[in-house]
């Protein structure tokens, strides 16, 4: 028997299971088996007598304790600051919205976008303003759905 497969036996063998006389040969005569075969064992060893965690539902029941613990003025902080910055982000948004918008008109009148429409076809001109009108309509879109209302925590029912 050869180190692979006398290492193979090893690991196929269950706790307190007894080692065949023809692993218990190799063991004696190869000393890197046998000491791989001493660290498995400590390791099955410390694994079993190792204390078991505590059950889910302690741990469960620890972290929602955590949670109604914290203080509830943090989320009035961050509902202020959240307010406070709430015209710049809309400004923001506004812009963004009116390039959009104007460019869906103005491209269409720069010498670049003429000499685009020259040399390709019409159908340049409609497949740019149904480009632009999807980024509208995506912008709109982001738009509505970053400004819905959140539950917050504090409004859950108790």
């Amino acid at each position: 028997m050869n180190c692979e497969q006398a290492m193979q036996r090893v690991l196929m063998l269950d706790n307190g299971q007894q080692i065949p006389p023809a692993l218990e040969k190799h063991l004696a005569a190869c000393p890197a088996c046998r000491l791989e075969a001493r660290l498995l064992g400590v390791v099955v060893s410390s694994l079993s007598a190792g204390t078991r965690s505590a059950s889910s539902d302690a741990i469960s029941e620890r972290v929602m304790q955590a949670i109604m613990a914290e203080p509830r003025w943090l989320e009035e902080d961050v509902d202020n600051s959240a307010s406070q910055q709430f015209p710049h982000r809309l400004f923001a948004w506004v812009v963004a919205g009116v390039v959009i918008f104007s460019s869906m008109f103005l491209v269409q009148y720069s010498d670049s976008f003429r000499w685009l429409r020259d040399s390709m076809g019409v159908m340049l001109q409609v497949w740019l303003s149904v480009a632009l009108a999807l980024m509208l309509v995506f912008f709109i879109g982001a738009f509505v759905a970053s400004h819905l209302s959140k539950p917050t925590y504090a409004s859950r029912p108790r």
